[in-house]
């Protein structure tokens, strides 16, 4: 690790399943406490209940031009997530995403690579410097919580975010149809893998599920499978893996249990779901 990281840190029970997509609502908070937005009758499925801000990001250290969104009044100190695009994709491609988190309480550094088509590994040390500036960054200083952590990368991003979390703390990783022909018995953070049955680019059976099978020392793995779902499954607006994401974000990098249910729902209609271990185990 070089030098500059050191200080890093099924169709059945469809209807049950939607029902428990839905969070139930938060607190209110009161005049002085943190923010003011309530997350009342927050769902997954949908966007959270904070109006965002957002800027734009040319000049950046280590890694391409970014976006950043973070909610405009949190109610708590945000987790901060570095989201990363495939092989020649943009940062642009992340945002689907990126704002969802966003408006459900997360600080999101929607980041680019300064070199399109490089591989998993180049793109771990621009992830890692991503979240290094993100970490840093002045207008985030009174709304984040630098020790709350997660990666969001798709394709050669997802290869590169699990790389990434093997060099450095972190709170979750969530890896869309991730491309890396290697296995990841380093990482311990909390891991859910999407991927897509129909996926030719990065096929389950030679990235997906190798790279799950693989993690014995995470804290707790899970894979989404979208039937008939193709390579650019992860990134499109689909409720049922935006809302997985969100929970698994949420639980994990957050640590709001009030996003629990909608994390251990059931199967939703044209996906697969498996957990492990499973909650309480």
């Amino acid at each position: 690790m070089s030098g500059r990281f050191v200080s890093r840190r099924s169709f059945a029970l469809g209807s049950l399943a939607a029902a428990a997509l839905t969070v139930m609502p938060a607190a209110r908070t009161q005049p002085g406490q943190f923010g003011a937005v309530s997350a009342s009758a927050a769902d997954v499925r949908v966007p959270g209940p904070h109006k965002l801000l957002q800027s734009r990001l040319v000049r950046t250290p280590g890694y391409g031009a970014a976006t950043l969104f973070w909610p405009r009044e949190p109610q708590n100190r945000c987790p901060v997530v570095v989201t990363f695009p495939g092989y020649t994709g943009r940062a642009e491609e992340m945002h689907i995403i990126g704002k969802r988190l966003a408006t459900h309480g997360c600080a999101v550094l929607a980041a680019g690579s300064i070199e399109p088509k490089a591989f998993p590994e180049n793109r771990a040390e621009q992830i890692l410097s991503a979240l290094d500036d993100a970490r840093g960054r002045g207008e985030w200083a009174s709304v984040i919580d630098p020790a709350k952590t997660a990666f969001v990368g798709y394709s050669m991003g997802g290869g590169g975010s699990l790389i990434a979390a093997e060099r450095e703390s972190v709170s979750a990783v969530v890896a869309l149809n991730p491309w890396a022909k290697r296995g990841f018995s380093k990482v311990t953070a909390p891991v859910l893998i999407v991927g897509g049955s129909n996926d030719t680019v990065a096929p389950m059976s030679e990235h997906a599920r190798p790279i799950y099978t693989s993690m014995k020392k995470s804290r707790q793995r899970a894979m989404l499978t979208r039937i008939a779902g193709r390579h650019d499954s992860g990134i499109i607006n689909d409720p049922r893996i935006l809302s997985r994401i969100t929970a698994f974000i949420k639980v994990h990098a957050a640590g709001e249990a009030a996003y629990r249910p909608a994390l251990t729902a059931e199967a939703e209609p044209l996906t697969r779901w498996q957990i492990d271990p499973a909650p309480g185990a």
